[in-house]
């Protein structure tokens, strides 16, 4: 397309700002305004909130990949570039230690689904 390369980077850049976002999330830990704490116990709170905290950290470093490789792409203007999450996991992996980020990584969305599980159950529906 004639502006296929352009539009590409527009996605690219919108991937980065989500994983700014998730990072954003994680630092915060503003995905707690949603929880109803007064439903849950402290121990409840405190894993509730490490897991969100270690998934949103994760899915940042992972819409970052993303991002990196919708961009090389853009630039290049090679569509061969471009990437979803198994390339990006696989630069994890060939990464000096890339096992242990591997892991690291899928531990971190592991944690992510664990906060999606607590978000099913203490979700407040008004805000």
């Amino acid at each position: 397309m004639q502006f296929g390369q352009f539009l590409v980077g527009i996605v690219a850049a919108g991937v980065l700002l989500g994983g700014a976002h998730q990072l954003k999330q994680a630092i915060s830990a503003d995905f707690r305004e949603n929880f109803r704490l007064g439903d849950m116990s402290a121990a409840e709170r405190t894993w509730a909130t490490r897991a969100g905290r270690l998934g949103h950290a994760a899915r940042a470093v992972v819409y970052a990949l993303i991002a990196w490789f919708l961009a090389r792409a853009a630039l290049a203007d090679s569509e061969a570039r471009a990437g979803g999450l198994g390339k990006a996991l696989e630069t994890l992996q060939s990464q000096p230690w890339g096992s242990w980020i591997l892991i690291a990584a899928g531990l971190g969305l592991v944690c992510y689904g664990v906060y999606c599980f607590v978000v099913a159950r203490y979700c407040d529906a008004s805000s």
